[in-house]
């Protein structure tokens, strides 16, 4: 299943909140992981406006495109 531009600003924002939430508990490392990941989304999602494609959701259970 291909995500689209919306589902990357949703788990931006999700992730985000997780971050804060972290931070707030003084769980440095793990919110400092998760505030990247939401930068990541955040450009994903950039990425899926420029281009009008969807992009492909990375299964886990897949070998990696790049190995």
């Amino acid at each position: 299943m291909a995500m689209v531009r919306r589902d990357f600003q949703d788990l931006a924002t999700v992730r985000i909140r997780e971050a804060e939430s972290l931070l707030a508990a003084g769980l440095f490392d793990g919110a400092y992981y998760l505030a990247g990941l939401a930068v990541e989304c955040a450009l994903k999602a950039c990425i899926a406006k420029a281009t009008q494609q969807r992009i492909p959701r990375f299964e886990p259970h897949q070998s990696a495109p790049y190995a």
